[in-house]
C-alpha cells in the first residue's frame, strides 16, 4: 500500500441546463432535499473515515514489518533502528522524544510520523492519534440522521475491533519503550529476545486479529476492520414511495 493518503474525491458539479423562458423549475421536494442531505453527510463522514483508515492501515502494516524483522535479526544496531521506527509511528513526532534517550533520531520522514497512532493526551494532543480520529468519525456516522440499525451495528463492531487493536499496539509500545532504553550490548540477551517476541506477536495480532484463549471467539484486528468498513460504505438506493 502506498504511504500517501489520497485526497477526498471531488464531488461532481451539476451541469447547467437551459431553462425555457416560460417555465420555472420547481424546487426540490422536501424528501429529496433531506434524502440527498443525509447521503451527502454520510458520504463526507465515510471519506474522512476512509482517509484516516488508509493511513492507519499502512502505518500498522509497517510496524508489523519492523517488529518481525527486529525479532529475527542478530545485529543489535539494526534491531535498535527498527524499534526506533516503531516508536516513531506509535508516538508521532509530538511524543517521540518523551520515550527515547535524548538525541535519538526519529528515522521516519514526515508526514508519515506527523500523526501518532496512539492517543496520549485527550485534551492537548494535536492532531489526535489515528485511533481517536477513527473513533470520532464512527461516532459521527452513527449519530447522523438516517443512520440505520445495520450501520450502527457495523460501526459498533469496528469500534470493538479498534479497541482490540489499541490494546495490542499499546503492548507493542510498552515493549519498544523498554527495548529502546536497554543498552545495545544486551539486545541479544534472553530478556530482550523475549520482549522482541512479544512485540512481534502483538503487532501481528493488531493486524490480523487473534482467537480469544478464554472463549475461542475471534478478536478482530486491522483486516477485519477493513472488511467491515467496506460494508459500512455500502448503501441501498430504492425508489421513493409516499405510501
Amino acid at each position: 500500500m502506498s504511504n500517501s493518503v489520497q485526497n477526498p474525491p471531488t464531488l461532481p458539479t451539476q451541469p447547467q441546463s437551459s431553462i425555457p423562458s416560460k417555465g420555472v423549475p420547481s424546487p426540490p421536494l422536501p424528501w429529496k432535499r433531506n434524502g440527498l442531505r443525509i447521503l451527502f453527510i454520510a458520504a463526507l463522514i465515510l471519506v474522512l473515515l476512509g482517509s484516516s483508515f488508509a493511513a492507519f492501515y499502512w502505518l500498522t502494516q509497517k510496524i508489523l514489518e519492523w517488529a518481525d524483522s527486529a525479532r529475527d535479526a542478530s545485529d543489535p544496531s539494526f534491531v535498535q533502528r527498527q524499534v526506533i521506527r516503531t516508536l516513531a509511528f506509535l508516538d508521532g513526532v509530538q511524543y517521540f522524544g518523551h520515550d527515547v534517550p535524548p538525541g535519538t533520531p526519529c528515522l521516519c520522514q514526515l508526514p508519515n510520523a506527523s500523526v501518532a497512532i496512539l492517543e496520549f493526551d485527550v485534551q492537548n494532543q494535536n492532531p489526535p492519534g489515528y485511533l481517536s480520529q477513527i473513533g470520532t468519525h464512527l461516532n459521527a456516522l452513527t449519530q447522523a440522521q438516517g443512520a440505520t440499525q445495520d450501520k450502527r451495528a457495523l460501526a459498533a463492531q469496528i469500534d470493538q475491533d479498534i479497541n482490540n487493536m489499541q490494546n495490542w499496539l499499546e503492548q507493542v509500545h510498552t515493549d519498544a519503550k523498554q527495548l529502546i532504553n536497554t543498552p545495545l550490548g544486551q539486545y541479544n540477551s534472553p530478556a530482550s529476545k523475549s520482549l522482541l517476541d512479544d512485540m512481534a506477536a502483538n503487532a501481528l495480532y493488531a493486524f490480523i486479529g487473534r482467537s480469544d484463549p478464554s472463549t475461542g471467539q475471534v478478536l478482530g484486528g486491522m483486516i477485519q476492520v477493513q472488511y467491515t468498513i467496506q460494508s459500512l460504505a455500502t448503501y441501498d438506493i430504492a425508489p421513493y414511495s409516499a405510501h
